[in-house]
């Protein structure tokens, strides 16, 4: 009998797969191979005497899952071998997949007396099996979102594979199509023929390149497509199917005449525009002149062409030209220039480098616009206000030294408004004209820069149109801002009503995702529930400019946290970056206009934060800067939750 033990202990020992032996009626482990052990990294003494499903499971109880039977229940139940899927774990608390089969042993009465429980490893199967399932979930899920047509073809041209693009363009449903003949159903007749010799070829194994045809789609109306196709293969090196990948260039062939007639437009614009366009070489001699700039210089283009530029000082268009040489633009700078009958002129101009067909730097284009009325306006404008100054500055003296000066003349007084209010109206014509006569024209070169960029294909002609791209969103931006500075310093009260401050922040997190997804920046909102308040609308205009602050002085792959936090009658908002912070003698001063943090590389107009400080203000509310301890600066603002009228 010990030999017969040993016997069988050396032959359960031999087999790789799990095995223990098992009491029926407590479920306890009597006996295991060394495999069983080695799976789970124990000893014969920390699973002799357990349950199987404390060992195997880390359970309490048997296993009572719907998707995993207790194999060893089943065998209890029905006296036969059960089968199942399991997963084990380890000492180390590790998965491991496996196969379970339960067998049962039966005493001399016929009772079941103990049950083998053998499992066998399937870990690498699982994984394997996972793994497939998971590529060709994800290849399908390319195919189904791909933004191009995906079909695919048997050898006999019926179609095998039609994506949800497909359906897009087409209009036919892929059930309505599957297994219908491609060339039959999509391909006018004009087309069919050299369709079907590239697909021919690529069944012979000649791969064609790329081509176009035209498509009929459902409703009757063509499409355009441009193809690039491949072929698939069985495990023989067969091909089975032709895959063509097609874009629908309709539009795009649509949108190139549109570009085309638009870039004769634009010819028209430029040579009918009131802005002198200039266009030399890269040693300034003149090689255009439109009619403005005749009108606003005063010679005529036969005189200056092929000859220096005669409105620019030698020094000042050398070191332009050695500018513009390096790929440089030059925007919107101010000068003074001399009209041919010697007056002064007041110019604002922007200099952009002109490329040839390979891209090489070979001139230098300048658009310049008269500013000489708008310069007289300014510097009235200043002389108003200084002289103003100086009225006001006189009579405070004067009220300081004497009670007399509580009864000066009314006249003087109604002077004295007079002289303010022509001050201020002064003051608003400038806005205006900076928003019509700075903004307006802004926005059409914007509009003609991206026309032209959609339609430019070279990339480094690209890259300079970008530069002037970007410089104008940011010069509309500081028109914009100093616009909506002024009306907001003539603003004494505003209208309020209840909004959700949750709502709003989480609106203008959304509105510059891409802007702080560009540089993989995180943005954390921990606001919770409804965060009531009454305010303006203009409170929007708070959150987006310390929300714009924070990403623009952010490093890449920083965070940002956001929340909305309750203080007694009143809302705190906070926004904590981990940028390079501010300095002490800084924290006040940032919310002046025209006062911002240094950062080089970081564009700002310096008028985002006096913005939110008048704002704030006209809300009754607080705002201020705090370091954050992790490096980085906390802004925080105090809301009242409600209004009082006023």
């Amino acid at each position: 009998m010990k030999y017969l033990k040993e016997f069988n202990s050396e032959i359960l020992n031999g087999i790789r797969d799990a095995i223990a032996i098992i009491d029926p009626k407590t479920y306890k482990i009597i006996s295991a191979n060394s495999a069983l052990l080695k799976s789970l990294g124990l000893e014969n003494k920390d699973i002799i005497g357990k349950t199987c499903y404390e060992v195997t499971h880390n359970l309490k109880t048997p296993c009572k899952s719907p998707l995993h039977i207790c194999p060893l229940e089943e065998t209890l139940r029905t006296e036969k071998c059960a089968i199942s899927e399991h997963i084990h774990y380890n000492k180390f608390n590790n998965e491991i997949y496996v196969e379970i089969s339960t067998h049962p042993i039966k005493n001399e009465f016929g009772k079941i007396d103990k049950i083998i429980h053998i499992a066998r490893d399937i870990t690498e199967k699982k994984i394997s099996e996972h793994k497939i399932k998971k590529e060709k979930a994800f290849s399908e899920k390319i195919i189904e979102t791909a933004n191009v047509l995906i079909v695919g073809l048997d050898l006999k041209g019926n179609i095998t594979l039609f994506n949800k693009k497909c359906e897009e363009v087409t209009g036919y449903n892929r059930k309505e199509i599957l297994n219908t003949n491609w060339f039959e159903l999509f391909l006018p007749e004009r087309f069919k023929k050299e369709s079907l010799a590239i697909f021919n070829n690529l069944i012979e194994g000649s791969i064609s390149s790329h081509y176009e045809n035209t498509i009929i789609a459902k409703d009757g109306t063509e499409r355009m497509i441009s193809w690039n196709n491949t072929v698939l293969k069985d495990e023989f090196g067969n091909i089975v199917t032709i895959v063509s990948i097609g874009e629908d260039i309709t539009e795009k062939k649509k949108l190139e005449e549109e570009i085309k007639k638009t870039k004769n437009y634009l010819e028209s614009i430029i040579t009918n525009s009131a802005d002198a366009i200039i266009a030399t070489d890269l040693s300034g001699h003149v090689v255009s002149w439109n009619k403005a700039a005749e009108k606003i210089y005063g010679w005529t283009e036969n005189e200056v062409i092929g000859k220096i530029v005669p409105t620019v000082p030698s020094p000042e268009l050398e070191k332009a030209l050695k500018k513009i040489s390096n790929g440089e633009v030059i925007i919107g700078y101010e000068s003074v220039r001399w009209h041919k009958n010697g007056s002064k002129i007041f110019v604002n101009t922007t200099i952009s480098p002109i490329l040839d067909s390979t891209g090489k730097i070979i001139g230098a284009s300048g658009i310049t616009r008269d500013i000489t009325e708008k310069k007289k306006l300014e510097k009235q404008l200043q002389e108003y206000t200084e002289n103003l100054e100086r009225i006001i500055e006189h009579r405070t003296l004067e009220l300081q030294k004497s009670k007399e000066a509580l009864e000066f003349d009314k006249k003087k007084l109604e002077e004295l408004a007079l002289k303010l209010e022509h001050s201020n109206k002064l003051k608003d014509l400038f806005i205006d004209i900076m928003r019509h006569d700075l903004l307006n024209p802004a926005g059409i070169i914007k509009g003609y820069c991206n026309l032209i960029l959609k339609s430019e294909k070279d990339e480094t002609k690209k890259k300079y149109l970008q530069k002037v791209h970007n410089n104008l969103n940011r010069l509309i931006e500081r028109i914009e801002n100093a616009s909506k500075l002024s009306k907001l310093e003539s603003e004494e009260k505003l209208e309020f009503k209840q909004l959700d401050l949750k709502d709003i922040f989480l609106n203008v997190i959304e509105n510059f995702k891409t802007v702080y997804k560009e540089k993989n920046i995180t943005v954390q909102y921990n606001a919770k529930g409804k965060c009531y308040a009454t305010v303006n609308p203009f409170i929007e205009e708070v959150f987006s400019n310390l929300l714009s602050n924070a990403i623009k002085y952010s490093p890449e792959n920083s965070k940002i946290i956001i929340d909305i936090m309750e203080e007694e009658e009143n809302w705190k908002i906070m926004v904590k970056d981990y940028g390079i912070g501010i300095a002490d003698e800084y924290k006040k001063l940032v919310f002046d206009r025209f006062k911002r943090r240094n950062k080089e590389g970081v564009k700002g107009t310096g008028l985002g934060l006096a913005i939110v400080k008048r704002i704030v203000e006209l809300h009754r509310g607080k705002v201020w800067i705090e370091d954050n301890p992790e490096n980085g600066s906390v802004f925080y603002v105090l809301i009242p939750k409600k209004q009082e009228c006023r």
